[in-house]
C-alpha cells in the first residue's frame, strides 16, 4: 500500500505532508458460515515506512525525515451475501502501530475501527468495491485524542486460476 497523507505522526509530532508505504500480510480465518452470513477472524502484520514530503521549516526542526513502524491489526468481520454478486461487509478491528525507528514509541493505539463496505463481483476474476472505516484513537504515545477515517473504492483482480473471493480486505 502507498499513500500521500495530510496528517501523520512522526516522533509523536504532527506532520502535515508526507508519504506512507506499508508492506503487510493479511490473514482471515472463517469462524462461522451459514447461508448468507459469514464471520471471519481477521489479522494483519507488517511494516510501515513514512517520510516527509516538502517539509516546512517547523517540521524539519520538530521531526526527523522518516520513520519505520511495526503494525498489527486484529478483529472480527461479518460478510452478508445480498445476492449472487453483491456482498455487504462490516466489522471491527483493533490496529496498533509501534514505531521502531528512529526511536521506539507506541505511535497509534486505536480502541476500535468500525468498517463497512460493499463489493460487487463483476466477473469470475474481478470485484468492484467501496469501503469505509472510522474510529477514535490515541496518537503520539497517547498524549491526544484522534479520529481516524477513510473512504476507498476500487477494483480487485485475481490473476490466478481460481475465481475472485467475495472477501475484501478491510484496512487501508
Amino acid at each position: 500500500q502507498f499513500g500521500a497523507t495530510k496528517y501523520r505522526l512522526m516522533q509523536a509530532k504532527a506532520v502535515t505532508r508526507g508519504n506512507v508505504s506499508t508492506i503487510s500480510v493479511p490473514l482471515t480465518l472463517r469462524l462461522y458460515e451459514k447461508e448468507q452470513l459469514r464471520l471471519d477472524f481477521y489479522t494483519k502484520v507488517g511494516m510501515r515506512f513514512q517520510s516527509l514530503s516538502s517539509p516546512t521549516t517547523q517540521e524539519v526542526k520538530d521531526s526527523l525525515d522518516n520513520s519505520t513502524a511495526f503494525v498489527f491489526e486484529g478483529g472480527l468481520l461479518v460478510t452478508v451475501k445480498l445476492s449472487e454478486k453483491l456482498n455487504f461487509q462490516s466489522g471491527v478491528t483493533f490496529p496498533v502501530a509501534f514505531q521502531t525507528s528512529p526511536s521506539a514509541i507506541f505511535e497509534n493505539i486505536y480502541p476500535g475501527m468500525l468498517h463497512a463496505g460493499f463489493n460487487y463481483k463483476t466477473s469470475e476474476k474481478s470485484t468492484l468495491f467501496a469501503k469505509s472505516l472510522v474510529g477514535g484513537g490515541l496518537g503520539g504515545n497517547g498524549d491526544t485524542q484522534k479520529l481516524g477515517w477513510s473512504l476507498q473504492g476500487g477494483m480487485r483482480f485475481n490473476f490466478g486460476k481460481k475465481s475472485t473471493p467475495s472477501f475484501v480486505e478491510p484496512t487501508f
